[in-house]
Protein backbone atom coordinates (compact mmCIF):
# COMPACT_ATOMS: atom_id res chain seq x y z
CA UNK A 1 0.00 0.00 0.00
CA UNK A 2 0.96 3.59 -0.89
CA UNK A 3 1.63 6.13 1.89
CA UNK A 4 2.68 9.92 1.76
CA UNK A 5 3.88 11.75 4.48
CA UNK A 6 4.91 15.78 4.67
CA UNK A 7 6.58 16.70 7.61
CA UNK A 8 8.58 19.94 8.37
CA UNK A 9 11.03 21.06 11.60
CA UNK A 10 9.62 24.23 12.67
CA UNK A 11 12.04 25.26 15.50
CA UNK A 12 12.89 28.76 15.74
CA UNK A 13 16.01 28.02 13.49
CA UNK A 14 14.46 25.96 10.58
CA UNK A 15 11.19 28.51 10.25
CA UNK A 16 13.32 31.07 9.02
CA UNK A 17 14.36 29.45 6.54
CA UNK A 18 11.04 28.59 4.59
CA UNK A 19 9.52 32.03 6.36
CA UNK A 20 10.98 34.97 6.88
CA UNK A 21 10.96 35.82 10.58
CA UNK A 22 11.89 38.09 13.24
CA UNK A 23 12.46 38.26 16.96
CA UNK A 24 10.72 41.40 17.93
CA UNK A 25 7.13 40.51 19.14
CA UNK A 26 6.03 44.02 17.43
CA UNK A 27 6.92 42.69 14.68
CA UNK A 28 4.72 39.52 14.64
CA UNK A 29 3.37 38.53 10.86
CA UNK A 30 -0.32 37.06 10.10
CA UNK A 31 -0.97 34.58 7.34
CA UNK A 32 -3.14 32.14 6.14
CA UNK A 33 -2.52 28.19 5.33
CA UNK A 34 -4.72 26.99 3.07
CA UNK A 35 -4.08 22.76 2.98
CA UNK A 36 -5.65 20.90 -0.08
CA UNK A 37 -5.88 17.16 0.40
CA UNK A 38 -8.35 13.94 0.12
CA UNK A 39 -11.45 13.89 2.48
CA UNK A 40 -9.29 10.71 3.86
CA UNK A 41 -5.72 12.39 4.74
CA UNK A 42 -5.73 13.55 8.32
CA UNK A 43 -4.07 17.23 8.37
CA UNK A 44 -2.89 18.70 11.78
CA UNK A 45 -2.10 22.53 12.01
CA UNK A 46 -0.80 24.24 15.54
CA UNK A 47 -3.52 27.10 15.29
CA UNK A 48 -7.16 27.49 15.35
CA UNK A 49 -9.42 26.58 12.00
CA UNK A 50 -11.06 29.26 10.89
Amino acid sequence: KLRYLAAAKMEPTYARTVFPCFDEPEMKAEFKMNIIRPKHYISLFNTEKV
